[in-house]
């Protein structure tokens, strides 16, 4: 039981993942401890014990009240509901727990789990996410929590298209309540945006991915949500192929924030010669000792649209001009495109997925002995399925180092998703700048 008490990794199924819930930050963080004490291979819940100094411990908390509100939210917690949808439509109604008890003198609350949920938590084979529940701890905002599941799911993929509706049901916001979209973005998304960036910046903190998202229309209203996903080696690969990053640490370094960089950069577009311009202006004079405050100087600058002293060569206005029109012209035709590519790979990834598990369960022994030493080299993920030295080989099946190793001994994930694309649906499909382009479709041999 000790070792069940100090996992941090949860598996969940994609279904309840995806379902329609509301959970306050603390029922959600409550109900993770509970969860991630859950074995890979169990066959039915447990009494799961969340201790409350554990609780303070993970998440950081430095409520004078914690167990007045662990208490509180014990009781809220049994009242909360969630819909996950069924195969062939529908959904199933359900309580997240079926009891929850808190006992003031123990310092705890024992958590029990209705045994309907065993095939969205229990022995799980296919499509499932598995995280570590320290990414999300720390967050305050419960929708950082959920989207941050939500994409989680779909880091592989990298991107994930919500339609608004869909994203907002999924998120468990009332009807009435921010119901223009531009109360959405600014209580949820964008908080939840900064929240998981800052986290993933923060070396304190466990967080593995942080999102960009695009604003799809239809029309001039905005329709769906499209998020780009990002965990350290995308990041590493955005700043490669990012070509202000340079110019982008140096305002950093100058004192201002991330958001202030993107508004001006990003969001603005404002003439990159131009900002250089200011940036040299504002370091000539704070080496003169006549500004004092690099970065509220640069702003003001760059919010007058101040004429720079420093000579630079402006971007053609005609050059601009046209570069937009083109970019208006390629959107609706783009938009359609990518959601194409989006539903290619949901199917792709149950295909890989199912692929995926008919090779462990058909390891050989020579195949075993090299997992074995890959485990040996990342003891860190090995504590489930090894025990004085022996292998669990049922265990290790279910683990999440063996869903890296037999990653490495499928096709390339890239070069595979081409090929499927053009054997079950004839789009032909080809890398352009980093992203999947279709080039063109052709008729397959059976339709």
């Amino acid at each position: 039981m000790e070792d069940r008490k100090n996992n941090t990794l949860v598996t969940k199924g994609n279904d309840l993942i995806n379902a329609r819930y509301k959970l306050s930050p603390t029922e959600n963080k409550l109900y993770l401890l509970a969860i991630a004490q859950i074995e890979p291979n169990d066959k039915d819940f447990q009494r799961y014990v969340v201790p409350v100094k554990k609780f303070i411990k993970m998440t950081g908390t430095s409520s004078k009240n914690v167990y007045e509100q662990i208490r509180e939210v014990s009781e809220s917690l049994v009242a909360r509901r969630l819909e996950i949808p069924r195969e062939g439509g529908g959904f199933l109604h359900i309580g997240f727990v079926s009891s929850a008890e808190y006992k003031p003198k123990k310092g705890c609350v024992e958590i029990l789990i209705d045994p309907k949920l065993k095939p969205y938590l229990l022995d799980l084979k296919q499509r499932f996410t598995i995280y570590d529940i320290r990414s999300v701890l720390g967050m305050r905002s419960q929708f950082s929590i959920r989207i941050y599941e939500l994409l989680k799911s779909f880091e592989l993929i990298g991107e994930r298209v919500f339609e608004l509706m869909d994203l907002r049901d999924m998120l468990g916001i009332e009807t009435e309540k921010y119901k223009k979209y531009g109360m959405f973005k600014k209580r949820v998304l964008d908080p939840a945006k900064d929240e998981l960036k800052w986290n993933f910046d923060n070396p304190d903190k466990k967080c593995d991915l942080w999102f960009k998202y695009e604003e799809l229309k239809t029309g001039r209203k905005v329709t769906s949500i499209k998020f780009y996903i990002y965990n350290k080696d995308r990041s590493k690969q955005e700043l490669i192929n990012d070509p202000n990053h340079e110019l982008k640490e140096d305002m950093k370094e100058m004192g201002l924030t991330e958001k202030q960089v993107i508004k001006y950069i990003d969001k603005e577009q404002k003439d990159v010669a131009l900002i250089k311009a200011h940036i040299n202006d504002t370091k000539e004079g704070y080496k003169a000792g006549k500004v004092k405050n690099q970065a509220a100087y640069l702003i003001t600058l760059l919010e007058r649209n101040a004429q720079p002293k420093s000579a630079f060569q402006k971007q053609p206005e005609l050059e601009k001009t046209q570069q937009v029109e083109l970019n208006r012209k390629q959107s609706d035709s783009y938009q359609k495109e990518a959601a194409i590519i989006i539903q290619l790979k949901e199917q792709f990834e149950d295909f890989r997925s199912v692929l995926a598990q008919s090779k462990i369960n058909d390891l050989s022994e020579d195949e075993w002995k090299a997992f074995e030493e890959y485990a040996e080299k990342n003891k860190l993920f090995t504590s489930k399925f090894i025990k004085n030295g022996k292998i669990n080989r049922d265990k290790a099946k279910t683990s999440m180092l063996m869903t890296a190793f037999i990653g490495l001994k499928l096709p390339d994930y890239n070069l595979q998703f081409k090929e499927w694309c053009f054997s079950k649906y004839g789009y032909q499909l080809e890398e352009v700048e980093g992203k999947m382009r279709i080039l063109g479709k052709q008729k397959t041999m059976f339709g």
